[in-house]
């Protein structure tokens, strides 16, 4: 048996903010993964359909040793305008062509050989009651679909060509599983890691960037100002009274309460080079 592979990756990938195909699930990117389940049943040609940064695609693509189509549309368009630019494109004889998303890549070796026994125009892992990827197409029923114009795409061509869906019972979660944002991503490589260790523990380590609070925010660096000037401008600016009846007042001037804001926003004394006379009579005012 001939086969052919199609991987849709053009899109995209807003979700996700990242480039999907090329993000590494255990050692390996996604669409290493995919091209190796692919190669496992056995395609020999395999084209990889992308679009939105084609050019960074195509370049792994070579590495992989497969080929590469571009949807140039890829922003108006979705997976099924994909998949036929990807069966227009394979050029060698082939009696069946899988197709998947870029983004499902952690699939059971115990699942890909099941396919690849399974017959039938369109065969489909199913789980859970639910179909998944990667599908298996006949050469006949590629060719039939890729040509269909009108709506809901592979579903709506299998339906309306009246070709009978093989529906392959599997118990692999992996078939449902895709990456659409970073929550799903992280659940995919769970399920790698627990494909890889047979259940033994394994690392998962998270490494999280925060951006440090600024240090010097405008209201501190307009009291540092005020701080330069007399003790008598200070306590009229923001106590709103003058400064000998600041003295008397039970209400702070401006020193005691700029002190009183910066150690609210954790600066320390010398962080500001204030001098220490400058905290001893700040204190006494």
């Amino acid at each position: 048996m001939r086969y052919a592979g199609v991987i849709t990756a053009a899109g995209l990938s807003s979700r996700m903010r990242d480039f999907k195909p090329l993000m590494t699930v255990g050692d390996s990117t996604m669409l290493a993964d995919i091209v190796s389940n692919y190669r496992f049943i056995g395609a020999k040609e395999i084209v990889a359909v992308g679009g939105y940064k084609g050019d960074l695609l195509k370049k792994n693509a070579d590495i992989l040793g497969i080929s590469f189509a571009e949807n140039p549309n890829y922003a108006e368009t979705g997976m099924f305008e994909s998949f036929c630019i990807g069966i227009q494109a394979l050029k060698n004889e082939y009696d069946y062509v899988l197709v998947s998303p870029c983004d499902v890549p952690v699939i059971s070796k115990e699942t890909l050989k099941k396919l690849s026994e399974a017959e039938g125009d369109v065969i489909r892992p199913v789980c859970n009651g639910r179909g998944g990827h990667p599908l298996i197409l006949s050469r006949e029923a590629a060719e039939k679909i890729s040509g269909y114009t009108g709506e809901n795409g592979i579903q709506g061509a299998v339906r309306n060509l009246g070709f009978e869906v093989n529906s392959v019972e599997v118990d692999d979660v992996g078939i449902l599983m895709d990456a659409d944002t970073p929550e799903d991503f992280k659940a995919l490589r769970k399920l790698r890691m627990e494909h890889k260790s047979g259940g033994f523990l394994w690392p998962d380590i998270s490494v999280t960037i925060a951006k440090a609070d600024t240090v010097l925010t405008p209201k501190i660096a307009q009291f540092l100002e005020m701080m330069r000037g007399s003790k008598r401008s200070c306590c009229t600016q923001t106590s709103g009274m003058p400064f000998s009846l600041a003295r008397s007042s039970k209400r702070p001037c401006m020193p005691s309460r700029a002190l009183q804001l910066m150690c609210s926003q954790r600066i320390t004394m010398s962080a500001l080079n204030i001098s220490t006379n400058s905290q001893s009579s700040s204190k006494r005012t």
